[in-house]
């Protein structure tokens, strides 16, 4: 499982970060800065360091770029998924709290990992997306800086317009995946039990029963 959660936390990461780096050598390139020349890929040592400054990056902005998707949404993702799962399920007297998601989603990592794969999948592309998100504002920017630079292009100021279209609809796609993300937690913990305590004292009889 850990295995797992590394391959997706890298990607989740690392190709949004990438994106960043490309902006980033665009911009020295827009200004006369020294840059990266990326025809020198083809060198191992060269690609695994922008691998490697990629992932770094991708965690550097991420906290930028995950209040750029919360910005403006509708509800946060945990309040919903738990007035989901009640709204669903009117019976079953549900009592889970906003910060009962880490221990839950840690016990169906431990009782049902093929689950917890799904549901780790849709949180890193939902970070890859907020990323990609974030680092398509900062390409808007760059080609409107180029706009004015380059003597008012059409060209670049078309670039800019589809640029931020991307960066909208990465934003939207990103809640998504995180609004499935904690759905899937509180739908799946529901078979364990309607309310935190439940859980732990069943979880607890369980480990009772097997000890002795």
């Amino acid at each position: 499982m850990s295995i797992t959660l590394g391959v997706y936390d890298l990607f989740a990461y690392m190709i949004p970060g990438i994106l960043y780096l490309y902006i980033a050598n665009e911009f020295m390139i827009l200004f006369g800065f020294a840059h990266i020349e990326f025809q020198n890929l083809n060198n191992i040592v060269v690609t695994l360091l922008v691998v490697i400054i990629g992932y770094l990056l991708g965690q550097i902005f991420d906290l930028g770029a995950n209040k750029w998707r919360r910005w403006r949404q509708p509800k946060e993702s945990i309040l919903e998924a738990i007035e989901n799962l009640k709204k669903n399920f009117p019976k079953s007297k549900i009592n889970f709290l906003h910060q009962d998601n880490r221990f839950l989603l840690s016990l169906i990592r431990r009782n049902h990992p093929e689950v917890a794969t799904t549901i780790d999948r849709n949180k890193a592309i939902s970070i890859m997306l907020q990323n990609i998100s974030f680092g398509m504002l900062f390409y808007t920017l760059l080609q409107l800086i180029s706009f004015i630079l380059n003597g008012y292009s059409i060209e670049n100021l078309l670039l800019a317009f589809f640029a931020l279209i991307i960066a909208l609809l990465a934003k939207r796609k990103s809640q998504f995946y995180n609004q499935w993300f904690y759905n899937h937690i509180y739908e799946t913990a529901l078979t364990y039990g309607s309310d935190t305590g439940k859980i732990i004292r069943k979880v607890q009889a369980m480990k009772s029963e097997k000890d002795d």
